[in-house]
């Protein structure tokens, strides 16, 4: 008899707990519905460059503000608008369980400043994506020049079409800066790079007054291989001045014109 009754005292005991792991559910989930986007993290994978938290947090909490609930925040409608920033390459929303709407921002990576003939400067990244120059964010990065599209729109026009991206050669000087950014040398020696009308690319380094004819970008690793050398063992005869250009066009070859003798060596 004992049995029976411990039996049937534990069955409505069960029931009694998954009643209230209910209600704590259900006045949870209210409590969510009812909530607005008070509590907003916003978090960056690296160093933000080109924002600040407080502007991602005023732009999040701009688009809350324009919805109903925190369960009913469209995440990946809030994305796309935050994707839509031209210095956003990826943002990623997620809510907790504790009511929190937490933003995880990438940022574009400029690799170089672009200088048109006409209109304001942009930076551009490694994917192409041009970015405008924001006051109060400065970017030590390489300078482009030379002939270029005309501003900033002709130039994502081009960039935008693969039939047309060698009209510009602007992708050949981005896509060279782009692999000499993973090098600590090469980063902090290249100042500049001039596009000629040939389409060939030019090199001002921060040291020396001798400009680097590069030619086109094919066999870039060697290339600045043999620069490096050059630069080791070469320069142990002069100085970094003493030189008006150093050309890197033919295999196997360093051909420079020193200043002082007007000589090619």
């Amino acid at each position: 008899m004992k049995k029976k009754w411990v039996t049937f005292l534990r069955i409505p005991a069960f029931v009694l707990f998954l009643a209230g792991v209910g209600l704590l559910m259900y006045y949870g989930q209210k409590q969510r519905d009812q909530a607005d986007c008070r509590n907003i993290d916003i978090r960056f994978s690296g160093a933000p460059q080109l924002t600040t938290s407080a502007e991602i947090y005023r732009l999040v909490r701009q688009r809350c503000d324009t919805l109903e609930g925190f369960l009913r925040i469209s995440l990946p409608a809030l994305e796309s608008a935050l994707d839509t920033l031209p210095f956003i390459r990826k943002a990623e929303v997620f809510r907790t369980l504790n009511g929190t709407l937490v933003t995880t921002i990438t940022e574009r990576t400029p690799v170089a400043r672009v200088f048109f003939s006409e209109g304001p400067s942009f930076y551009i990244d490694e994917n192409l994506a041009l970015i405008p120059v924001r006051e109060g964010f400065p970017i030590d990065v390489p300078v482009v020049t030379g002939h270029l599209p005309r501003d900033a729109r002709e130039a994502q026009r081009f960039l935008n079409a693969d039939s047309l991206k060698n009209i510009t050669y602007l992708d050949e000087a981005t896509g060279f800066l782009a692999y000499i950014r993973h090098d600590a040398f090469w980063q902090a020696q290249v100042e500049q790079v001039y596009i000629t009308s040939e389409g060939e690319l030019e090199l001002v380094p921060r040291v020396g007054n001798h400009v680097v004819l590069l030619g086109d970008t094919s066999h870039t690793a060697g290339k600045l291989a043999k620069l490096r050398m050059f630069y080791q063992e070469g320069l142990s005869r002069g100085g970094w001045n003493d030189f008006q250009y150093i050309n890197l066009k033919f295999k196997n070859q360093v051909i420079c014109k020193n200043t002082a003798h007007h000589g090619t060596q």
